[in-house]
C-alpha cells in the first residue's frame, strides 16, 4: 500500500524553505538541524519549535505532533548562568515572558476596604476622630483631635459602626444611630438629646447609589429655595 508523503515549512535566520517528508524514513530533528547548519555552528546551539513550544533534538519526522504544512521554525538557545547550560532557557519562552510581563496589582480584601469607608474620613482618608463632621450626601469627614484608634457604635442598639449595618446621621442635632435603634424605637424625637427631627433629616451615611441620589435631590431642591 503507498504511504502519502507531506510537505512541512522550515523556518529559520538563514531561510525559509519546504519539506517534503517521505513516511517511509525516519528522520530526527537533530538530522534536519546538521542539513541546516553550516561546520562552524554548534548543534547544540539551536533547537527546534511547533506553536512556541520547544522540541526535543530525538522527535522523529514524520509524527502526529507534525502535521502537513505546519512551520518549524529554528531558534537560537540563548545561553545564561554559568555556561554550563543549565540555565538557557530552550525548555520554554515563557520564563521570558513571565519575567517582562505586568505584575498584576494586589488584590483588595473587601473586608478591609469597607472598614476603611467606615473609619476613615473620605476626604482625607484619616482615621475618623471625635467630634465628627458629616458631608452631605451621605459620606463621613473626620474633624477633631486626638489618636485616631476611635471605634464608634450607636449609643442605643450598641451595634458597631463598621459597614455591617446601615446608620443614619440626624441634621438636626448632629447625632449618629443605627437603623436598628430608630426602626425599634418609634419616636420624632432624637433617642439621644430628645430634639425633635423628621423623616428629612434623616442622612443615611455611606449609604447606596439610589439613596446618596436622593439626599443630592433633597439638597438641591433645598439649595434653589
Amino acid at each position: 500500500m503507498h504511504t502519502k508523503s507531506h510537505q512541512i515549512l522550515i523556518q529559520s535566520q538563514f531561510k525559509t524553505q519546504t519539506l517534503t517528508l517521505d513516511p517511509t524514513q525516519t528522520l530526527t530533528l537533530y538530522n534536519l538541524k546538521l542539513s541546516l547548519l553550516t561546520n562552524n555552528q554548534n548543534p547544540s546551539s539551536f533547537y527546534f519549535t511547533l506553536n512556541g513550544k520547544p522540541l526535543k533534538d530525538s522527535t522523529c519526522l514524520p509524527n502526529q505532533q507534525i502535521t502537513p504544512l505546519c512551520t518549524l521554525i529554528l531558534q537560537t538557545r540563548l545561553s545564561g548562568g554559568g555556561g554550563d547550560g543549565g540555565a538557557t532557557g530552550a525548555e520554554s519562552r515563557d520564563c521570558y515572558l513571565n519575567m517582562y510581563a505586568d505584575k498584576k496589582p494586589d488584590k483588595v480584601d473587601p473586608h478591609e476596604l469597607r472598614l476603611s469607608k467606615w473609619l476613615n474620613c473620605s476626604l482625607s482618608n484619616e482615621p475618623l476622630t471625635q467630634p465628627c463632621l458629616e458631608v452631605v450626601p451621605g459620606e463621613g469627614e473626620g474633624e477633631g483631635e486626638g489618636e485616631g484608634n476611635a471605634r464608634f457604635q450607636c449609643p442605643v442598639s450598641g451595634l458597631e459602626f463598621n459597614g455591617k449595618y446601615k446608620f443614619f446621621a440626624l441634621k438636626n442635632c448632629g447625632h449618629v444611630l443605627s437603623a436598628k435603634a430608630l426602626k425599634e424605637v418609634k419616636s420624632s424625637e432624637c433617642l439621644v438629646c430628645y430634639k425633635e427631627f423628621e423623616e428629612c433629616d434623616k442622612i443615611v451615611i455611606n449609604g447606596s447609589e439610589e439613596e446618596v441620589a436622593v439626599l443630592r435631590e433633597r439638597m438641591e431642591e433645598r439649595d434653589r429655595k
